[in-house]
């Protein structure tokens, strides 16, 4: 009943979401170098993940791991079918910055002046649970001020 890609994936799934992400971000690229003024630039703020080899590790999108339990207690409590929890997808692929670069390279509009990746910690280090209690403010500021960018 996951509602995006996880460890338990298959490489289908993990492919389909990839494909879909290319087709994607490769047609955004297409419109917005129709809306460029000669020697325009453009930034890009994406979500990715640092790890390559591993396409089902999710080490961007702690949010979505209280989604599955939510749709689980909906079908418990008899809200929503089991059938239907079980064809939602969430819509969202990390790629990784190798896969960013190949499709702007590929699409070929824009070239990279540069690409910058940024981690953040969104209070799922390995810190204590009493230390983290007392950092949760920080940990919040922390998570809030952080931007990740991309230029293209």
């Amino acid at each position: 009943m996951n509602a995006y890609i996880t460890s338990s994936s298959p490489l289908s799934v993990y492919k389909a979401y990839l494909n879909q992400f290319q087709r994607d971000f490769t047609t955004f690229l297409e419109m917005r170098s129709e809306e460029m003024v000669y020697s325009g630039r453009m930034v890009l703020t994406l979500m990715g993940r640092n790890i390559l080899d591993d396409p089902s590790y999710r080490d961007c999108c702690h949010m979505w791991t209280l989604l599955p339990d939510s749709l689980r207690d909906l079908v418990f409590e008899g809200l929503v079918s089991a059938s239907k929890v079980k064809s939602f997808k969430m819509p969202f692929y990390d790629p990784s910055e190798e896969e960013v670069k190949e499709i702007i390279r590929k699409e070929g509009s824009f070239q990279i002046n540069n690409l910058e990746a940024h981690g953040f910690d969104i209070g799922h280090s390995n810190r204590d649970f009493i230390s983290l209690q007392l950092h949760k403010a920080k940990t919040g500021q922390r998570e809030a001020g952080c931007i990740s960018f991309k230029e293209v």
